[in-house]
């Protein structure tokens, strides 16, 4: 005889879906939980990141500094000795443009170094420049014959030491009547930054935005601010030696042709080099009437870029050489001398006394010259 089947109770029939729904929203609360923690553990790990990435390039970056000191003094012995062998540093063609390959120093595989080296003689000395030179200079700009004037004898207003104004120059009574907070430096350049302020470069050098303008970087390429030498035509670009043929008087590619070599390109292994004024082609690349040019330099710059993954460093530096100075223990011991007798002897330079064969005009650091 079978059983008849029993039925559940209605109440057993009304439970079961609570405890389904409670046990539903215990996992969706769960879920909601994990994904929350989640999301905080994420962000967590990117702070964490980004302080770990940041303190390492603030740690690593005292580690490239010292490694860019190091290539440093790597590129200045490379130059020092090929001035040694040649007995002057002509152009870059003599190797000292890539101390690097010149030395066959070993870098470390996790180590990134790029040194440039570049000629300031190659640029005409800003402090030296006539009237004549700047002309000369802003004419092969393309600038008008009226704002050549301008800016001409404002610049010389600029650097000169008195308060005489020139026909088109200012001078601090122009600079006082525009309501401005500056005078003119009288004096030498600090930075290029200065030609801001100047009358005619303001508004021809800059744009409405008071961003640099071509003219700008034209006239930095062509012009130096850390030496009063002649420029050096072995290393001088084609604007440069463009503005020195229209000072000398001679056809303006004339000089180009030949030092370019045959290909026509500077920078190419059949450069020509002139390392003598017994040169046979000399007279004809300068007249030299006011000692404008010359064929060699004693003043670079010298830039060192060292990298390690996202951590950089940048070591730049103004030189010159100055010889081995092999009397710098003669005159260490007599300024001892001159202390002894009770006057005030000046502070010895530690590079002088080791007889250095570089004078360091200007050296920055992760800042661009």
């Amino acid at each position: 005889m079978i059983a008849p089947q029993q039925c559940p109770s209605p109440r057993a029939l009304t439970g079961a879906p609570n405890r389904l729904n409670r046990t539903g929203s215990i996992l969706l609360a769960v879920l909601a939980l994990i994904t929350l923690m989640s999301f905080v553990i994420l962000a967590f790990m990117e702070e964490a990141t980004a302080k770990i990435k940041y303190y390492g390039l603030f740690y690593n970056r005292d580690d490239l500094r010292a490694e860019a000191y190091s290539y440093m003094e790597t590129a200045l012995a490379v130059i020092d000795e090929i001035h040694e062998i040649d007995s002057a540093l002509y152009a870059p063609i003599q190797g000292w443009q890539n101390p690097l390959q010149y030395s066959q120093i070993e870098i470390p595989k996790d180590l990134k170094v790029r040194i440039r080296v570049v000629d300031e003689a190659s640029k005409l000395s800003l402090y030296d420049a006539t009237p004549e030179v700047l002309i000369a200079l802003f004419t092969e700009m393309g600038i008008s014959f009226d704002d050549v004037q301008v800016l001409t004898d404002s610049i010389l207003d600029w650097i000169d030491t008195d308060d005489l104004t020139r026909l088109n120059g200012a001078e601090r009574e122009y600079y006082e009547n525009q309501e401005t907070d500056y005078l003119p430096a009288n004096g030498k350049f600090q930075s290029w930054e200065e030609l801001r302020l100047m009358r005619g470069f303001d508004e021809i050098f800059f744009d409405e935005d008071r961003r640099p303008t071509p003219y700008f970087s034209r006239m930095t390429s062509a012009l130096s601010i850390y030496h009063n030498t002649p420029v050096n035509l072995n290393s001088a670009n084609g604007f440069v030696l463009g503005v020195v043929a229209r000072v000398e008087g001679y056809p303006t590619d004339m000089m180009n042709e030949y030092l370019n070599g045959v290909d026509g390109e500077r920078g190419t292994e059949d450069d020509r080099l002139i390392n003598s004024t017994a040169h046979s082609y000399y007279p004809n690349l300068s007249r030299n009437r006011s000692n404008l040019t010359g064929i060699q330099t004693d003043i670079l710059k010298v830039e060192v870029s060292v990298s390690h993954g996202e951590a950089n460093f940048l070591l730049t530096a103004i030189v010159k050489w100055v010889g081995s100075n092999p009397g710098a223990n003669a005159a260490s011991g007599s300024s001892r001398q001159t202390s002894r007798r009770g006057q005030t002897a000046a502070p010895e330079d530690p590079a002088t006394k080791l007889g250095y064969p570089f004078e360091i005009v200007r050296i920055t650091e992760n800042f661009k010259i």
